[in-house]
Order: C-alpha cells, then structure tokens, then sequence
C-alpha cells in the first residue's frame, strides 16, 4: 500500500490493484483519482471527506476500508465517473451519505454486505445500478436514471424518494414493514 502523507490537490493516476493510505491532505476537503481498474482507499484523515474516482473504461472494484491505517475513513461523498462496470464495496462504504454515480455510463453496484446506513442521495449512472441501503439520514432521494436497475432498502425508519428513470427497474422495501 502506498501512503501519502500530503496528498496533494490535482487528480491521483493509481495503477490497477493500488492501495492508498491517505494520511493528511494538501489542502481541501475532496480527493481525485484516476483509477486504471481496482482501488482500494483508506482514509486516515477527518478532512478528505469528497472523493472523485474515474475509472475511464475499466471494469473494478473501488473498496473503502479503514483497515490500512489506524483511524476510521471519514468520507461521506462520492463521485464516480467512467464507462466500465464498478462495484463499490468495504467496510467504509456504510458511511456514504451522498452518492453521485451520474457521470459513470456502466453498471453501477453498491455491495449489500456494506450498505451505507445514513444515505441522502443517490444519482445513478446511465447503465444498470445495483444499490442496497441499510438506512437513511431522515429522508433520502435516490435517482436509479437508465437501465434496469435494482434498489433494495432494508430500513424502517425515514423517508426514500425514489425516482426510476428509463428501463424496467425493481424495488424492494424488505424494511418498510
């Protein structure tokens, strides 16, 4: 794993299968990576609370942990951008609140093991997403846009605006009841 003491402003190339540490930034609160397939990102800093991944036309997995470092990843927001397929997934995606998958035209899925517990928006990508929550922060509006998407929400409490978009797309409210 590589760790980066500054990291710095511009957008962060890493290479397929790269491992990144971040420990404090530059300056501001957001993070750009340039992700050629497989990222995993650790964040050890309360500050990087934005990140920005383009995965251009490859197909990965991008993990959020908090196992690389010692403190627990403070990020909330995430972008993501290209054309491949990408699975979210880690234990630090639980704690996405703001989800912006718009600019991605591949499949989208968040993985159902980690669900985040408090989301507040989610903007689907133009292929298929795949989104499992497990919670919501007061009320939250999910965007699934095109394709034939999937949208599980396992939570009681709260209020999910849901709005399809093109394609044939299922709901399961398995925690309404």
């Amino acid at each position: 794993a590589a760790t980066v003491t500054a990291l710095p402003g511009d957008e962060i190339d890493a290479a397929n299968g790269a491992q990144v540490l971040v420990k404090t930034l530059a300056s501001g609160a957001s993070a750009d990576f340039d992700a050629a397939g497989d990222l995993t990102i650790d964040s050890d800093t309360a500050s990087l609370t934005d990140l920005r991944v383009d995965f251009g036309s490859a197909n990965a997995t991008l993990t959020l942990t908090d196992t690389l470092g010692t403190a627990a990843n403070a990020a909330t927001d995430l972008t993501l951008v290209g054309s491949g397929t990408v699975t979210v997934a880690g234990t630090a995606a639980e704690s996405l609140q703001d989800i912006d998958a718009s600019g991605a035209s591949g499949a989208v899925t968040m993985m159902t093991a980690n669900a985040p517990t408090a989301l507040t928006s989610y903007d689907g990508s133009s292929g298929i997403d795949t989104l499992t929550i497990d919670g919501v922060d007061t009320s939250a509006t999910i965007t699934l846009n095109g394709g034939n998407d999937d949208f599980v929400s396992n939570h009681a409490a709260g209020t999910v605006v849901v709005n399809g978009g093109a394609g044939t797309d299922s709901y399961d409210f398995a925690g309404a009841g």
